[in-house]
């Protein structure tokens, strides 16, 4: 068997593995710049949820406000609706 050093190891660039720590390290900023870009479509995402969620919701007070009967009636049909399918799987 014949002993091998670090040296006898190169890399894929030709180099030693002596660079081993400086790869480490760029690999680790790619990471976290991964992250970053990751994190930031994820609260973009949740901004843009939330501003649809206000409208909507704003949308269905001003509906309710305009219509309070009609609201009053889609309520109780659909509570009908609800209490018959949950009866049938008794």
């Amino acid at each position: 068997m014949s002993s091998m050093g670090r040296d006898d190891f190169e890399d894929d660039d030709g180099g030693s593995m002596d660079n081993i720590g400086e790869r480490i390290e760029e690999f680790e900023d790619a990471g976290r710049r991964g992250l970053e870009v990751i994190q930031d479509g994820f609260n973009d995402l949740y901004d843009g949820l939330a501003d649809e969620s206000s409208r909507v919701l704003e949308s269905v007070e001003r509906n309710i406000e305009e219509h309070p009967w009609l609201s009053l009636l889609v309520g109780f049909g659909v509570g009908c609706l609800l209490g018959s399918a949950l009866m049938r799987r008794r």
